[in-house]
């Protein structure tokens, strides 16, 4: 009654600090004054709303990371009058505020640290950070004085069956949707959840991904935990004694998503399942991580890589998603099927092609290919079979590999195709041994059959709505095109390429198309517009960080540089792309001796003839 006659006419800001203890109060108090002091306004901090009629809510985001470096420099020099920011400062400190998450108290406890560590042992020990950051300031509040003390005071607050599935949520990495939240961390549905769910956004321990809310799928929101208190919610659930219990609750529905998701990935649907299964990347990886266990099951592993190569292979996780196959195989036993180990070789010796066999490949994949035929061919399983043959034929026919034997390859790939029409489990097969045996008919220089067939697997992809082959048969039938001189229409089908690889983020597929559209503008003198787009695939390449992608683009660069006079760089550009390519273990002697061609008609035009002749 004394607060409200102060401000029943008075113009004021009135606020309260740190509400969340005392939620049911504060909510009265302040729904009591604003109810009879109308020029009054207040301003509450809390973890959680008060909910109560007038309440506009704005969350308090954690630091940005130039802010958070800001406040680190400045506590760490009340600790060190002379504490310098240089490069090698800056770099350390940014690693500090990231994994911190911008939390302000965090960072201050880690520049408090300073008295006694420097800052590459600070940000070494953040995996233990609760351990870390201690000893704040002895005049602040007890739950400021250590990091773990903050958050036990949120946690504290909880009830019962909100800090369990605090806890169980820790098991994602990366994020989580509702509705996997719902499937993992239920006991028996995920009535439950919902509710609970919903407190722990409200109290500000799980944040919302606002950046999601552009997708059309109304289920497509995500959700995370700050890194901080993940790490927190990990070590509750490992004390509760449930965290391989959630583990394998956890492993369960990623195999039921990414086997989902398989089945769709050469249809209409394609896009959809590819974002998500990207979304839930680090969520696989985790599970693939535990599946390698002792106490999990020994094909688990193995289950989940074989259901996800082929969008490994699809957005050009090659060498990691090789790796995960690779490595659950080597824990295969008695108890693993004959057809599981097959495509899971299947699936490591296609990711090991580099793109079915067309810039080289591992020297173990025609091995691998092998077993997997003899597996398959066991089984009776028509459509590893399929794919197998033409995988091979690709290694057979390709120009790639020296020892390259067109009518070997042929065989292989018409016997592939034979095979897969008949079958009808998996159609999209046939539009792979189409392609093939048109690249084949390409490397052979019969043109006007690859354009036939190249045609007929673009007819086929778009009829099972499969973007991902359509997008890589229009890069290879513009070759074809560009080989039969006609630059204009080569341009067109390059420009379509693109655009559908890039909607479905096909990394490959948009390298090749920018590749060829320099290509393409080149050999219409188009120098200036061949440049952007070389300068645009060397850019993609050092993204990607793949030497042999870099090689390739320093050759594409040298092209477009010769071709506007530019010797002296064209010539180091090549010289560049040749380096790269000797370092790569692919057989890439094709593309080196293009790397020497190029040095070699540089020499002439310079009237170095006798150097030109010998490279």
């Amino acid at each position: 009654d004394l607060v409200t006659g102060h401000f029943e006419v008075r113009q004021a800001l009135l606020i309260l600090d740190n509400c969340e203890h005392l939620l049911s109060a504060c909510a009265e108090l302040v729904g009591a004054l604003l109810q009879v002091c109308p020029r009054l306004r207040m301003l509450v901090t809390s973890r959680e709303a008060l909910n109560i009629p007038g309440e506009t809510g704005w969350p308090v985001r954690p630091l940005n990371l130039y802010a958070a470096g800001l406040l680190f420099v400045d506590r760490a020099r009340t600790v060190l009058a002379d504490f310098i920011v240089d490069e090698r400062a800056i770099s350390a400190i940014s690693q500090i505020c990231r994994r911190l998450d911008g939390l302000p108290l965090a960072i201050e406890l880690a520049a408090s640290r300073l008295k006694g560590l420097s800052l590459e042992q600070i940000a070494k020990r953040l995996d233990d950070r609760f351990a870390l950051l201690t000893g704040g300031s002895r005049v602040a509040l007890p739950r400021h004085q250590t990091l773990r003390t903050m958050i036990d005071w949120s946690h504290d607050l909880l009830t019962e069956p909100e800090r369990v599935l605090l806890q169980r949520l820790a098991v994602f990495a990366g994020g989580w949707t509702l509705e996997a939240a719902e499937a993992v961390c239920a006991e028996r549905d995920g009535a439950a959840v919902l509710d609970l769910h919903v407190q722990l956004v409200q109290k500000s321990l799980v944040v919302i991904d606002r950046s999601d809310r552009s997708e059309k799928r109304a289920d497509a929101t995500r959700y995370h935990f700050l890194e901080t208190i993940r790490e927190y919610a990990l070590e509750k659930l490992l004390a509760s004694g449930e965290l391989e219990r959630m583990h394998e609750h956890h492993a369960a529905y990623l195999l039921q998503l990414a086997q989902t998701a398989e089945s769709q990935l050469h249809s209409h649907g394609q896009k959809h399942w590819l974002d998500c299964l990207e979304h839930e990347h680090d969520n696989f990886r985790a599970a693939l991580q535990w599946s390698q266990g002792e106490i999990s099951d020994s094909t688990l592993g193995l289950q989940l890589a074989v259901a996800l190569w082929q969008f490994w292979w699809m957005h050009g996780h090659l060498r990691e998603g090789r790796r995960w196959l690779e490595v659950s195989l080597g824990r295969a036993d008695s108890r693993t099927s004959p057809d599981l180990r097959a495509w899971g070789l299947l699936g490591a010796a296609t990711l090991g092609m580099k793109y079915f066999g067309y810039d080289g490949y591992y020297k173990d994949v025609p091995l691998q290919l092998e077993q997997t035929l003899a597996l398959f061919r066991g089984c009776g399983d028509d459509a590893g079979i399929a794919l197998t043959l033409c995988a091979l034929g690709n290694i057979v026919g390709s120009p790639a590999n020296l020892d390259h034997n067109f009518e070997q390859g042929q065989a292989l790939l018409e016997e592939s195709l034979s095979i897969s029409r008949r079958q009808d489990a998996h159609p999209w097969i046939t539009t792979h041994a189409l392609f093939a045996i048109a690249n084949l008919a390409y490397w052979q220089m019969d043109l006007t059959r690859s354009c036939t067939l190249f045609e007929e697997c673009h007819a086929q992809a778009q009829f099972l709505g499969d973007a991902h082959m359509i997008g890589v048969t229009l890069n290879e039938w513009a070759g074809v095109v560009s080989a039969q001189l006609d630059f204009a229409r080569s341009v067109t089908l390059f420009e379509e390429g693109l655009k559908i690889t890039r909607e479905i983020g096909n990394f490959e597929g948009q390298r090749q198309a920018v590749g060829g559209l320099a290509v393409q503008l080149l050999l219409q003198g188009k120098t200036d517009e061949a440049m952007m787009r070389a300068e645009e695939r060397h850019r993609m390449s050092l993204e990607h960080d793949s030497k042999l992608y870099l090689a390739g683009s320093f050759q594409m660069l040298g092209l477009v540089l010769r071709e506007q006079a530019d010797y002296v760089n064209a010539a180091a550009s090549f010289r560049q792309s040749l380096v790269l390519f000797r370092d790569t273990a692919t057989t890439t002697e094709t593309w080196s001796g293009e790397a020497l061609l190029g040095l070699g008609t540089i020499a002439r035009l310079q009237g170095q003839l006798k150097r030109a002749a010998r490279l």
